[in-house]
């Protein structure tokens, strides 16, 4: 039997006009996937031609009132049933066939790995995703992220336990904060964190989900180079004017965190962290 899980589209309201060409390329690219595809939203709904897509407004009896990334996911996570997911964003387009038995063959040995003690909770699917240090495995094509790596837990395409990312996401986050502070987050589990193997898996050879690294949105503008030939090409017709371009793409660095970049992020998480329990006490006190 064929392991079990959905395909969130992590989304916002904002971003709706990212919608048609996702889904289009979507199904170009990976007509036959059986898994259930969610879109998140904040209160929009969208009608998806092209295949079945179910809209989860995470917002939508909140009065208009706009909510953090990490609420949103937290509550589409809380409300599914199936073990595993694979997490994508509204602007991962994209632009060649998707290796679906290979994904299908990572759910499985996440699936299988759940009875060991060697517990995976994540294997992320796209070369670009955290920067090491790695360490080998048993898997051939799997490599082990460190525990002290920095953007340990990436939102790149790729599978994870559910359950296991609810323990770490935080109401309040924003997509940036959980990367930043994956290390601090992520260092004490005894679960592994897997990654593609850098040296099978490259970003201008062999993917399993193929797009532009970069995405097709930064900072809430388009980005040129990864949208306006890909659109062209498959008669996708955008009004880019709306967000404009970007002028240049910003670059994560591999760079080992200095001292006073891991103190500004610890004291980040434990301010996150407390906010996050003063609220739950204003909720507690309200009920």
């Amino acid at each position: 039997m064929k392991p079990s899980f959905t395909i969130i589209v992590s989304s916002c309201d904002a971003y709706a006009d990212c919608w048609e060409p996702f889904f289009k390329l979507f199904s170009i690219y990976w007509p036959n996937v059986s898994a259930r595809v969610v879109l998140v939203t904040d209160e929009k709904n969208y009608v998806c031609p092209y295949r079945d897509v179910t809209v989860f407004r995470a917002a939508e009896d909140q009065g208009g009132r706009r909510r953090a990334w990490g609420w949103r996911l937290k509550r589409c996570l809380e409300s599914l049933d199936t073990e595993l997911i694979l997490y994508l964003q509204e602007d991962f387009f994209l632009t060649a066939p998707v290796d679906g038995g290979m994904i299908e063959e990572f759910a499985a040995y996440i699936a299988e790995m759940s009875w060991t003690h060697e517990f995976t909770m994540h294997i992320g699917l796209c070369p670009r995703s955290s920067h090491g240090p790695f360490h080998l495995t048993e898997h051939p094509l799997l490599w082990e992220v460190d525990r002290q790596a920095r953007y340990r837990f990436s939102l790149q395409p790729g599978l994870w336990k559910r359950q296991e990312l609810l323990k770490y996401i935080r109401p309040n986050d924003t997509p940036w904060e959980f990367e930043e502070t994956s290390h601090l987050r992520g260092s004490r589990t005894r679960s592994r964190v897997l990654t593609v193997n850098r040296h099978i898996f490259r970003l201008d050879g062999r993917q399993i989900y193929p797009f532009d690294p970069h995405g097709g949105i930064v900072r809430g503008k388009w980005v040129r180079g990864s949208v306006v030939d890909l659109f062209k090409q498959h008669g996708i017709a955008v009004d880019f004017s709306r967000k404009g371009f970007v002028d240049e793409v910003p670059a994560k660095t591999s760079a080992p965190l200095t001292f006073g970049v891991r103190v500004r992020n610890a004291l980040r998480w434990h301010r996150l962290r407390l906010l996050e329990r003063i609220n739950e006490a204003i909720d507690c006190f309200r009920y």
